[in-house]
């Protein structure tokens, strides 16, 4: 015994080694997955906070653009209540101050053409100087330019603007402020680009202006925007990150490295799809041959893009010295075990014939037991651990035996089960009438139908037959629940539809005495939506009743399904004394009838998504024929498309009737 002590405590030694050399080398990686992830939220809190920064400021602008074209669509809208105001052409002498001016698109256009647009919207003038108030020097120029040609500016150019002879003219039909305002129908924000008149670095806000819905002007507002992108790039970074400020399609506005005055200069670095999407953090090689951090977040407003790039051995560099201490300690632990594993190995090698023969004993016992032999009893010889063991083997050998037997006896009740219902099913489906019209010999009518139960046997049936010479019966309905107990419900429901309707009562009589009879013999609380209709087949009058069941779809003859929305009655069965009531459909040669259980509009997908009465009404168009066979047909293969292997689960049941009219012969 002391001999197996010592061997123990050698093995706790042996153990608790490789932990603590486990867990050294856990802590390490810890740190290093810690700092990455605090650095993936820090720099995409960093990213995000920029990004938001430029909307709340691009966001003012957009405010004010707005404004003016409310007013501007005000002033459209109602001419007659502002007095006209004279717009005149650039001078070329220097002024000094804000001053609105005139612009035509081209020589062919004449002022006079113009002018009356022009002197209605000088009224934005106050306006506009008081934007300009506002704003101070981050706007340098706001306009207004017209479908017809006319173009106002309010700035301080002075005679900048002057191209000579009595008019000045500026084409601004191929400017991008204004295409692109009118593509987007909204406030558009362009790409930064460089200012005609030494201005610097600058962007324009536009949004149209429509009159009744008819486009009539473009207004846009030219912003500079370096203060802007210094406040959004000069941040303090991480040691070894820059910060990049991009343009639509990546375009590089500021990097924080250098100096780029070129906004079309590409951006070189990878994932720049993925940078300019939305927001996020990526990681891989960079331009260099080191991994980077990406930490991006979209400018909303105007469609940029703010990022920091990291590399990430900047993020590691403080684990370098605590990985070098953890080597050491593993290898000193490594040169003490070696004489300790001797030692175990000695210890083990000679305890190892009496531990592992009892052992070895009880393997053979298992695999005869495993064999499938379950009789066979494994040998107690020791009364230790290895007995209690074979002890245990004993009894899980005789529990086996026991499920064995008992799941032979479920298996088989179970086989009795589902006979049963096979049986079942077929006796249900023998109680419904074919597919196909019930008479092939009359020509008055096609018809077609179809009932899938969603277990073995359902609770939704339909009928057809006639009452006499000249009247179909149509019946489709739906019990509560499902399994057997809808199945023996929706069979005596149908007999009593079935034998109302024969004693020649109206659709709306038969629901109320079949509701009188089941209402006295309802106790589990049963009920029955119904939908019955009798055709009059020379005449074409149908007159039908709808005990809480969906609504039919009908196609009068050449023109489209629609869902007609019937008046609904309480279903059969939930309440003694009901009222029902019935309309009257005049049916043409041509015209259909399709009606359904609610299994199929609520059949579901993947998604949990319905299938839903307006794809039923759409898919019954879709189809080019009056078939009913081929509309049930192609309502199922639609139906099974959208679920894409969803279990079906509640019973599903459709009947198409065609009206061909009274026959000639």
């Amino acid at each position: 015994m002391i001999i197996l002590a010592s061997a123990i405590l050698v093995l706790a030694l042996l153990v608790t080694t490789g932990s603590a050399l486990y867990s050294m080398y856990q802590i390490q990686e810890d740190g290093e997955r810690a700092m990455l992830e605090q650095m993936d939220i820090r720099l995409q809190n960093l990213a995000e906070s920029k990004a938001m920064l430029a909307d709340s400021i691009l966001s003012v602008y957009t405010g004010d653009v707005r404004t003016l074209v409310g007013y501007a669509e005000e002033l459209y809208e109602n001419p007659e209540n502002y007095a006209p105001a004279e717009v005149l052409p650039p001078s070329p002498e220097e002024t000094e101050g804000y001053t609105l001016q005139r612009y035509l698109v081209s020589y062919k256009i004449k002022y006079e053409d113009v002018q009356d647009e022009l002197e209605l919207l000088a009224n934005l003038e106050p306006l506009l100087e008081t934007m300009m108030e506002d704003h101070g020097d981050t706007i340098t120029d706001i306009y207004c330019a017209t479908v017809s040609g006319a173009h106002i500016s309010y700035n301080q150019w002075g005679s900048r603007g002057y191209t000579g002879g009595d008019e000045s003219y500026f084409n601004f039909y191929t400017s991008p402020w204004y295409t692109g305002a009118i593509e987007t129908g909204d406030v558009f924000y362009t790409d930064v680009y460089t200012d005609g008149f030494s201005r610097g670095q600058m962007i324009t806000c536009s949004a149209p202006v429509y009159d009744q819905g008819t486009l009539k002007a473009v207004i846009a507002m030219d912003i500079l925007v370096d203060d802007l992108q210094r406040e959004i790039t000069e941040i303090p970074l991480p040691v070894g990150a820059y910060a990049l400020l991009l343009g639509r399609n990546g375009r590089i506005i500021v990097d924080t490295r250098s100096d780029v005055e070129d906004d079309s200069a590409q951006l070189a670095d990878p994932y720049i799809e993925e940078m300019i999407s939305d927001k996020g953090v990526v990681s891989g090689a960079g331009p260099g041959p080191d991994e980077q951090y990406y930490a991006f977040s979209r400018i909303k407003a105007n469609d940029w893009t703010f990022c920091v790039v990291l590399p990430v051995k900047s993020v590691l560099e403080p684990l370098g010295t605590m990985e070098s201490k953890v080597k050491k300690i593993a290898q000193t632990f490594v040169l003490l075990l070696i004489p300790i594993l001797l030692l175990v190995l000695g210890m083990i090698n000679i305890f190892a014939k009496h531990i592992t023969k009892p052992l070895s004993d009880l393997k053979k016992d298992v695999e005869i037991i495993s064999s499938g032999n379950l009789d066979w009893k494994a040998e107690v010889q020791e009364n230790n651990e290895v007995g209690d063991l074979a002890a245990a083997f004993n009894r899980m050998t005789d529990s086996l035996r026991t499920y064995i037997d008992e799941l032979t006896r479920v298996t088989g009740e179970k086989e009795r089960v589902n006979a049963e219902l096979d049986v079942a099913n077929k006796i249900q489906q023998d109680m419904l009438p074919g597919k196909f019209s019930p008479n092939p010999d009359r020509t008055e009518v096609t018809l077609s139908a179809s009932m899938s139960p969603a277990k073995g046997v359902g609770g939704d049936f339909y009928d057809y037959f006639y009452v006499d010479d000249d009247h179909l019966a149509l019946v489709i309905a739906d019990v509560s629940g499902k399994g057997i107990p809808a199945a023996l419900f929706m069979m005596s429901s149908m007999i009593q539809i079935h034998d109302y309707t024969m004693a020649l009562q109206s659709p709306a009589k038969v629901l109320e005495d079949v509701n009188r009879i089941v209402c006295m013999r309802n106790e589990e609380s049963m009920f029955v939506t119904v939908w019955l209709g009798i055709l009059e087949l020379s005449t074409g009058k149908l007159t039908a009743s709808n005990a809480g069941h969906e609504y039919p779809v009908i196609r009068p003859a050449g023109r489209s399904f629609a869902l007609f929305r019937d008046k609904h009655s309480l279903p059969v069965g939930a309440m003694d004394d009901v009222h029902y009531t019935e309309y009257e459909l005049q049916l043409t040669p041509g015209a259909d009838v399709f009606v359904y259980s609610d299994g199929l509009p609520e059949g579901v997908n993947e998604k949990n998504e319905q299938f839903g009465t307006d794809r039923i009404v759409r898919v019954l168009n879709e189809t080019d024929s009056s078939d009913p066979e081929t509309l049930i047909r192609e309502m199922d293969r639609a139906m099974q498309e959208f679920a894409a292997g969803t279990p079906q689960f509640d019973d599903l049941t459709m009947l198409s009737i065609h009206y061909n009219g009274q026959s000639s012969t």
